[in-house]
């Protein structure tokens, strides 16, 4: 008995110093990354506003076998929107909020289980064609805080490769 009374107030007590640290820990995150592509804004930023391109630059559908995409009736410019399930990434929707052809274009982005995301995208003029930022931002549950500072690590690569292959396929195209 005097077993199971220590192994209860050691998991008591990493259970409340858990959500002690947890407290203390900013549930915001942002993740940004930039890239320029040969090929004018209103270009890029009709590729991406149109759902039904992502499967040909995405690194989500890449490396994804299991992701099944289906398209609302609208699928492109606002309130554009498409949702997955995957067993490897899970299911989720996204929904363009407001486009603005050549300039930026803001979405919500839902995980099943999880609060919403919220995703940007702006095109700027650059001189060999489109400066292209691509973010994501969002507020972490309480339990999963301890996560926020971690997800630029965890998500940047994703939008970098997103990007690149974006780049690739754009400007093979034009």
């Amino acid at each position: 008995m005097k077993v199971l009374k220590t192994i209860g107030i050691v998991i008591a007590i990493l259970a409340i110093s858990f959500s002690i640290y947890n407290a203390f820990i900013d549930p915001h995150y942002e993740v940004e990354r930039s890239l320029e592509i040969q090929v004018e804004p209103e270009v890029v930023s009709e590729a991406v506003s149109n759902f039904k391109t992502w499967p040909e630059w995405s690194s989500w559908f890449r490396n994804d076998s299991t992701m099944i995409a289906t398209y609302g009736s609208t699928f492109k410019g606002p309130r554009g929107t498409y949702s997955w399930k995957s067993e490897m990434s899970g299911n989720g929707s996204m929904e363009i909020l407001s486009y603005t052809a050549g300039v930026e274009m803001q979405t919500s982005i839902r995980f099943e289980g999880f609060a919403e995301n919220k995703g940007h995208w702006k095109f700027e003029e650059a001189a060999t064609g489109t400066k292209v930022t691509w973010g994501f931002s969002g507020d972490m549950p309480f339990f999963l805080r301890f996560m926020a500072p971690y997800m630029d690590q965890a998500v940047a690569s994703d939008f970098e490769t997103g990007l690149e292959q974006l780049k690739v396929w754009l400007e093979s195209k034009y």
